[in-house]
């Protein structure tokens, strides 16, 4: 009963992904291919507006294979209770490795005060290199930051102080390098706070444990 409620859950969010698919498909080939029949491209560069309808197609090519993948395992789902268990397996894995690589962590219980200061992010000059801890600094919504003396691996919650938002990180790189900077928040991170769009911003760092001797004890606790 519960596979099978789990996966009429999953089989209409797949035949909804499927539909846009379809449809972006179809729009974006038919875009392109009109681009290629306007007056101007056939009148001054035929071989443009050749370019144009070749590569609707090539771009509509992106969308196909995506979708007969869809359509294939919601065939295969749909025969058979082995292969929605298999999904369901699988489902369950990539959520708890999309939950722990992808989301902030829990900000709620007490904090301690450790550090405040000016906090930056760092994001596309910095991809595909290893960070201090070995991680691969990679591009998507990775809660992660870089500070000069915490212990890799620390989580540390991030408080804006200009607005009051907060983001739990874990620090797992060395830096930053400015003067005045004390953490260098990830892509995601900084965006959570509101300090991807200054670039910079006043912030404050909370340990789980008493690291600073005078840092002020707070608790964070849903709704208030």
């Amino acid at each position: 009963m519960f596979f099978s409620m789990f996966w009429q859950i999953c089989r209409f969010a797949g035949k909804t992904i499927l539909f846009l698919l379809k449809t972006l498909q179809v729009a974006v080939a038919a875009i392109w291919n009109e681009i290629g029949k306007l007056p101007h491209c056939e009148h001054f560069c035929a071989e443009i507006a050749g370019f144009f309808r070749g590569f609707g197609k090539g771009l509509g090519m992106l969308f196909y294979i995506p979708r007969r993948v869809l359509e294939w395992g919601i065939a295969q789902c749909d025969r058979s209770a082995k292969a929605r268990r298999i999904f369901f397996i699988i489902a369950v894995i990539g959520g708890f490795f999309y939950y722990w690589y992808c989301t902030p962590s829990w900000p709620y219980g007490r904090w301690y005060s450790y550090e405040s200061g000016i906090g930056s992010y760092y994001g596309r000059g910095f991809y595909f290199n290893k960070t201090a801890a070995g991680d691969w600094f990679l591009p998507g919504p990775f809660y992660t930051a870089a500070h000069k003396t915490l212990p890799l691996g620390t989580k540390v919650l991030v408080v804006n102080r200009e607005n009051g938002k907060r983001v739990v990180v874990r620090i797992n790189d060395r830096g930053p390098y400015v003067d005045g900077r004390i953490i260098d928040l990830t892509y995601a991170a900084a965006r959570r706070i509101g300090l991807y769009q200054p670039g910079t911003a006043k912030v404050t760092i909370y340990t789980r444990r008493a690291e600073n001797k005078n840092g002020r004890k707070i608790s964070v606790w849903p709704f208030f």
